[in-house]
């Protein structure tokens, strides 16, 4: 046991000296650097939205389905997958593609869609 103590005492590198006080306080220029480069990538982050991904105009879908009482905006993300990016595009859409191919399990949720749908066709 005594010799493993001796081994692992000899295996800890020693601590190196300290450097300076002037030389610990001065910024070294790749620091420096970094904190720009940190300010720029700050900078795109806060002109960003969630998810890193830039501000743009809100989809058509994320517009109707946020003007619905209440809104509905759980399903934006599907809509935007099945390209359903204006009112004419819902002509063809039944309860049967909501819960299949929409997968909108809630059936109080495709009523109000639907009802929706037959309220922007009218409009067209």
């Amino acid at each position: 046991r005594g010799r493993v103590e001796e081994e692992d005492k000899r295996s800890i590198p020693a601590p190196t000296a300290m450097p300076s006080s002037t030389a610990r306080n001065k910024p070294t220029p790749s620091r420096s650097r970094s904190s720009s480069s940190n300010s720029r990538i700050s900078r795109k982050r806060s002109n960003s939205t969630k998810g890193g991904k830039s501000a743009e105009k809100p989809s058509w879908a994320k517009t109707w389905l946020g003007s619905f009482s209440p809104p509905l905006l759980e399903y934006v993300d599907v809509f935007r997958k099945n390209y359903i990016e204006s009112p004419s595009d819902l002509k063809d859409i039944t309860d049967q593609d909501l819960q299949t191919e929409f997968q909108i399990q809630n059936k109080f949720h495709r009523r109000k869609i639907l009802r929706e749908i037959e309220d922007a066709l009218s409009k067209l």
